[in-house]
């Protein structure tokens, strides 16, 4: 896990671990639009606010405030 400007990111790898499944089923979770991830330096990051959305069954995160 990697923390930058307070936010929590996680390479592919991890979100692997962290989900029981193969970093190819992450891919696929990303290719799909099923979870969110960004390109920071050449490689891919998952916010913790998108894997816990992800876990929810909310493939997009709102980034509107209440």
């Amino acid at each position: 896990m990697k923390t930058v400007l307070d936010v929590n990111l996680y390479d592919i790898k991890e979100v692997a671990e962290l989900l029981g499944v193969s970093k190819s089923t992450v891919h696929n979770y990303l290719k799909f639009d099923r979870l969110e991830a960004q390109k920071i330096g050449g490689k891919l990051y998952c916010t913790e606010e998108s894997i816990k959305a992800f876990l929810n069954g909310n493939s997009k995160i709102s980034n509107a405030k209440s």
